[in-house]
C-alpha cells in the first residue's frame, strides 16, 4: 500500500473473497490494512466514509510473484443506514 508492504512481508495464508468485500487473513495483519485506511471498528466490521473511498490507495495483493492491483472502488463495499 503506497508502495510499501504492510502485511505478510514474509508471504502468509489469507484469502481474498473477491465476490464479497472480504479480506481475510491473520488478524493483525488485516488490522493493518483497516488502519491505514482510516477504517472505524463496529462491532465485528471495519468502517469508513463513503466520501474517503476516491482518496484511499489501492492495495496490491502478490500471490506467486503476480501483482493484483485493487483499487479503494473495490475493496470498500457502501452501505447506507448501517451505522
Amino acid at each position: 500500500m503506497k508502495g510499501n508492504v504492510i502485511a505478510c512481508s514474509g508471504g502468509c495464508e489469507a484469502v481474498v473473497d473477491t465476490g464479497t468485500s472480504l479480506i481475510e487473513g491473520p488478524t493483525n495483519l488485516v488490522n493493518n490494512i483497516q488502519k491505514l485506511i482510516g477504517a472505524t471498528p463496529r462491532r465485528s466490521k471495519h468502517y469508513v466514509s463513503c466520501l474517503t473511498i476516491n482518496t484511499l490507495p489501492s492495495i496490491i495483493f502478490t500471490i506467486n510473484g503476480i501483482n493484483y492491483t485493487v483499487p479503494a472502488q473495490a475493496y470498500i463495499l457502501k452501505v447506507r443506514g448501517q451505522y
